[in-house]
């Protein structure tokens, strides 16, 4: 059995097993009985995908990344998440050699993202594939403020405080 901490897969293989948990989170975990001893119903997968590299390991919005990663069945549908608020654009492009995946493509905020990016962040870097199985990479990608982000909303209320103010 997997469990997920802090966007970091670790292994639970026996029950009681104590998992010192590095990633955010500073504590222990102690792993239950595995679920496939109590829940026929969950998946048993032989491996488990693992975060390879990026390339570059920095960059702005708009700059190409390369992600690798391995033991995905399936690469359809596969992204790639770096930090909580950006990933992939349109023009990804997935291929799978043997039993790594390369994800190459821009870097593009999320839907919905509503921020505004200053300066120089350490990010984590995870490739999610279609079973949401995913692989982490901790603090692998550093990406720089080069455009800032607002809201739909932020720029219909600063186009009406314009034109309030050309109307005084």
């Amino acid at each position: 059995m997997k469990v997920q901490i802090d966007a970091v897969w670790y292994d639970c293989d026996s029950a009681g097993k104590k998992i010192k948990v590095t990633s955010g989170t500073n504590g222990e975990y102690i792993c239950p009985t595995p679920a496939n001893k109590w829940c026929s119903e969950v998946n048993s997968y032989s491996s488990w995908p693992q975060f390879l590299s990026i390339d570059p390991k920095k960059g702005r919005i708009g700059d190409s990344i390369t992600v690798k990663g391995t033991n995905f069945d399936d690469p359809t549908g596969a992204t790639v998440q770096i930090g909580p608020d950006y990933g992939c654009g349109n023009d990804t492009v997935v291929t799978k050699v043997g039993s790594t995946l390369t994800i190459t493509c821009k870097i593009s905020p999320l839907p919905d993202t509503v921020l505004t990016l200053r300066g120089v962040h350490d990010l984590d870097v995870s490739i999610i594939d279609n079973q949401q199985r995913s692989a982490t990479g901790i603090r692998q990608f550093t990406l720089s403020s080069a455009t800032t982000l607002l809201s739909t909303s932020t720029i219909y209320l600063l186009i009406i405080m314009l034109i309030l103010s050309t109307l005084m």
